[in-house]
């Protein structure tokens, strides 16, 4: 009666992490790019670079600890209160 149960589950990292680009979520890097480029037509002035570069390293930043945060947030800002009195 002293038998062990030795079940193990495999789990890939890339079934639990979102999809990367150059280390922040797909989606925040195509608005990224789209602010940059949209920007840029609009103003054209490269000046736009400074505002996209930092939105980049705040997402790449908050990325680095915790993958999942950005999507998190978003969905958050995207939910309506459900009781208003």
């Amino acid at each position: 009666m002293n038998e062990k149960n030795n079940t193990e589950i495999r789990v890939y990292k890339s079934l639990l992490e979102p999809q990367t680009v150059m280390g922040i979520p797909k989606k925040i890097f195509i608005w990224n790019m789209l602010l940059l480029v949209g920007g840029y037509i609009l103003t054209n002035n490269f000046i736009i670079i400074l505002p996209v570069a930092a939105i980049f390293m705040i997402s790449f930043i908050v990325s680095k600890k915790d993958p999942l945060f950005l999507d998190i947030l978003l969905k958050f800002l995207q939910k309506k209160d459900y009781y208003n009195p």
